[in-house]
């Protein structure tokens, strides 16, 4: 049997993590934020049987949302800080190399209700998953 066809390439790539955007050290994060956070990662499934979770995603802190200053390659983002003037909310932004679901700062999203279901709207459609949460 050919090398080829044993050591095919699928089972090399190595997917980047998701990256969550926050807008403040993690050590300032209250733990009702943090709860928040681990809440809508948990209900996320990036296949079947596997969801997010706070240790599986990649968290960077940005006092506002710059896309462009992040590291690596990351194909989902997922921002809750601050945004530039023209950045939707709660809508899903595809490009070519990633798609971006920015929301308010959990410290702004932890009291709305309202928000909470548009950000699990977008999430839903950016990760291609349907239904209700877990």
């Amino acid at each position: 049997m050919a090398a080829a066809a044993i050591y095919q390439e699928e089972l090399y790539h190595i997917p980047q993590p998701v990256v969550v955007i926050i807008d403040k050290p993690w050590k300032e994060v209250s733990e009702p934020e943090r709860q928040l956070l681990s809440k809508i990662l948990g209900a996320i499934e990036i296949r079947p049987g596997h969801r997010l979770s706070l240790l599986a995603v990649q968290i960077v802190t940005q006092s506002t949302l710059a896309v462009n200053q992040l590291t690596g390659h990351p194909t989902h983002i997922i921002a809750f800080s601050p945004v530039p003037p023209g950045v939707p909310l709660f809508e899903v932004i595809k490009t070519p190399d990633y798609q971006l679901v920015a929301s308010e700062p959990l410290h702004q999203l932890i009291l709305n209700d309202d928000g909470k279901k548009r950000l699990w709207g977008a999430l839903r459609a950016q990760f291609g998953m349907g239904g209700k949460p877990a």
